[in-house]
């Protein structure tokens, strides 16, 4: 139904209309504990390629979505903000790395090239996950990935050691917050 498609957008893809001026365009997605039948209505990778689909045939020209915890009731990714079931420590293991490409190239395969296509994994990966994950999907062309460290460091390794650009520090709020990346910077 198109209540279900809504939903699943609300879930697991923001989406930015180009070409509207300098206001901020994006549609913010709720939290899958908040919207149950967007949780519900993703199951299988088909589903995630259906809304990709469809946001891009309204007219969008970037896709930025999470990445899906496969299983029993799929959920976007947000171990890294709990402990328990789950949670691999920030530890891409093989098969959550194989489910990460394969959401990945098929959101790319429906949205063409000419579509942007983000990826936001928050807090949920250590630095070796994130250099991992970001070698396998240089495939599918990211528009940039978002990613939250407290290590300036190793934000400064991941910089270096890939192309795809990095948007991050967003959760910090102070000003002395930023020095130490700042001088870290090359």
């Amino acid at each position: 139904t198109d209540g279900e498609r809504q939903a699943a957008q609300r879930l697991l893809i923001r989406m930015v209309r180009p070409g509207e001026g300098v206001e901020d365009t994006r549609q913010r997605t709720a939290m899958p504990q908040a919207d149950p039948v967007a949780e519900a209505t993703i199951r299988k990778l088909a589903d995630v390629a259906r809304a990709a689909r469809e946001v891009t045939e309204r007219g969008y020209r970037a896709v930025k979505t999470n990445l899906i915890l496969w299983g029993d009731t799929p959920s976007a990714d947000y171990v890294g903000f709990q402990a328990g079931a789950g949670n691999t420590d920030g530890v891409l293991t093989p098969r959550r790395l194989a489910d990460a490409v394969a959401q990945m190239t098929a959101i790319r395969d429906v949205i063409g090239p000419d579509v942007e296509l983000i990826l936001d994994v928050k807090f949920n990966l250590k630095p070796e996950s994130i250099l991992q994950l970001l070698r396998a999907l240089e495939p599918v062309n990211l528009a940039w990935i978002e990613l939250d460290l407290y290590d300036p460091e190793a934000l400064l390794e991941i910089k270096r050691a890939t192309t795809t650009p990095i948007c991050s520090l967003e959760t910090l709020f102070y000003g002395e917050q930023f020095r130490p990346y700042f001088d870290n910077a090359p």
